[in-house]
């Protein structure tokens, strides 16, 4: 099912208010009138489409990990080919185009996007790789490599994501490939 676009087109005015307030004010300080004020819509509006303002960033980044999610999954290689490279290409270069999104809910206050992504994507790499989540091995395999993962791209977020996609990509690579 498609949204309206003039649907989606105030959702995303709605979330770009809140992510422009984040970075200068905490998540639970940051009231309605700011928003509404920021996207240009009216009160009512706002409550059409979210409860509260923790409803409007729980949808927020909902919204980004599906994406991540989707786009990870509808390229994910089959078992022949390099899992690893591929994975880590489409996740980096998903966060780069939403870079600022990213960064502004890294570098927040009270904003918990990678506690939130951590088990998602175990769960996720679990299921496309096969593997048995009750298997030790398979499980603490991929938790290590899923948290190592996020961990580096937090890190890159938490810096601004300065430094080039390319580079993040063949850093994580080289390290999997090395360990």
């Amino acid at each position: 099912m498609t949204i309206d676009r003039r649907i989606k087109k105030t959702q995303v005015a709605l979330s770009d208010a809140l992510l422009s307030l984040l970075p200068t004010t905490p998540l639970n300080k940051i009231t309605i009138k700011s928003i509404v004020d920021i996207a240009n819509v009216s009160r009512s509006t706002f409550y059409v489409h979210f409860d509260d303002v923790f409803d409007l960033y729980d949808q927020t980044v909902n919204e980004l990990l599906v994406g991540l999610v989707n786009q990870i999954t509808a390229d994910y290689p089959d078992l022949s080919e390099d899992s690893f490279s591929l994975l880590v290409s489409n996740l980096v270069s998903y966060i780069d185009d939403h870079k600022h999104a990213f960064v502004v809910l890294t570098q927040s206050q009270n904003t918990d996007l990678f506690g939130r992504m951590i088990p998602i994507f175990i769960e996720e790499i679990l299921l496309l790789e096969h593997l048995d989540r009750n298997n030790p091995t398979d499980y603490y395999g991929v938790t290590y490599s899923v948290t190592g993962t996020i961990g580096v791209v937090n890190q890159w977020l938490q810096d601004g994501a300065q430094t080039d996609k390319q580079v993040i990509i063949s850093i994580l690579t080289t390290i999997f490939e090395e360990y």
